[in-house]
């Protein structure tokens, strides 16, 4: 984006929030795809076992940077107990 709309809407988190659409998620690392893995990893994780009485375990969380680049945390696939 280019021009004066771009700058407003990107100026800052309070611009970026009134857009419909978006949301602000502030963490207190640095926003990779890493580390953005690693936090909502313990998140769903613990959700998953919670909601399904511990029969869903999640095994890996996939976050995508670019088209061509991501990170998973941990490696594993997605176990559902019969």
């Amino acid at each position: 984006m280019s021009g004066p709309k771009s700058t407003q809407l990107w100026s800052g988190a309070g611009a970026v929030s009134n857009v419909p659409g978006f949301k602000v998620y502030l963490v207190p690392f640095p926003p990779t795809c890493e580390h953005l893995a690693k936090h909502w990893y313990a998140i769903m994780s613990d959700a998953l076992k919670t909601r399904t009485n511990g029969h869903v375990h999640a095994k890996k969380i996939r976050v995508y940077e670019t088209p061509n680049s991501y990170a998973d945390f941990p490696s594993g696939d997605l176990i559902v107990d019969q």
